[in-house]
């Protein structure tokens, strides 16, 4: 059986080496060894996170949780405009490992205003698949076409059959590893590091608009959440329906228990 691919952390053993003869090497092996100081369940999380420029406010995105839309509203308040690119955005934010230290003042300190956004888990797992499986508009894709495969998924299937497949998936993959398996279908009080990072506020996408106003309130950003739309949305899944019986929507509920109980679902 093809084993279920994981998000392993990368190697540091160049920047290790190259520490005393480059400062750029020497900068990232300084990172690496704070982020192996960092409880295991967090080491890769940072690596998710962005910051506006001006500290005022950090976001650990929560993939298919509304993170695209939110990164964005965060790199066009920092530089005036959208990204092309916004999970690989660097310029005008704080963003990932790259600015650890940088992210790291920003959990610890009481003037910037952190935040991450939840989802109910069945339609948070829903949207993955149809977004990795169906629309086939993420990379997950091919990185997991081969092991689902291996497990009965039909790549022109029925829709709701190879949910029921996906679903197994995902259940063998946590067991295999909650930290590293994907982080689509991750935990998420595992994605956002729920009681190791100290959040101002947890907000959830079924109350989109007036969480999210609070957020840039509470920063002191309210001038500008007050002249955007919040109703445009970045990466969305296409709209359909998919069939969950009550026994699939019920071993969902086991898998994600912990979401459910620590966000209210």
């Amino acid at each position: 059986m093809i084993k279920i691919p994981q998000s392993k952390p990368k190697s540091n053993l160049k920047a290790k080496a190259l520490r005393l003869v480059s400062k750029r090497y020497e900068k990232r092996a300084a990172i690496a060894d704070a982020i192996a100081e960092e409880p295991k369940p967090i080491r890769r999380v940072f690596g998710d996170c962005m910051m506006t420029k001006d500290k005022k406010l950090l976001f650990l995105r929560n993939h298919k949780a509304g993170c695209t839309s939110v990164s964005q509203m965060i790199v066009h308040y920092s530089t005036g405009e959208y990204s092309d690119a916004v999970h690989k955005h660097r310029n005008g934010v704080y963003f990932g490992e790259r600015d650890y230290f940088e992210i790291r003042q920003g959990f610890d300190s009481k003037s910037t205003y952190c935040f991450s956004m939840v989802r109910n888990p069945l339609k948070r797992l829903v949207s993955a698949y149809i977004n990795i499986f169906v629309d086939k508009d993420n990379g997950a894709y091919l990185t997991n076409l081969d092991a689902i495969i291996a497990r009965g998924y039909k790549v022109d299937g029925e829709i709701s059959a190879n949910f029921e497949i996906f679903v197994d998936f995902v259940e063998e993959a946590l067991a295999d590893t909650n930290i590293y398996c994907d982080r689509h279908w991750r935990e998420q009080h595992i994605n956002i590091g729920n009681a190791y990072l100290p959040y101002d506020f947890i907000a959830k996408i079924e109350n989109y608009n007036d969480d999210i106003r609070h957020v840039f309130n509470a920063a002191g950003m309210g001038d500008y959440i007050s002249t955007i739309d919040q109703n445009k949305r970045y990466n969305p899944s296409s709209r359909m329906d998919i069939s969950v019986s009550t026994a699939l929507k019920t071993k969902i509920e086991k898998i994600y228990a912990k979401d459910y109980e620590l966000f209210g679902y």
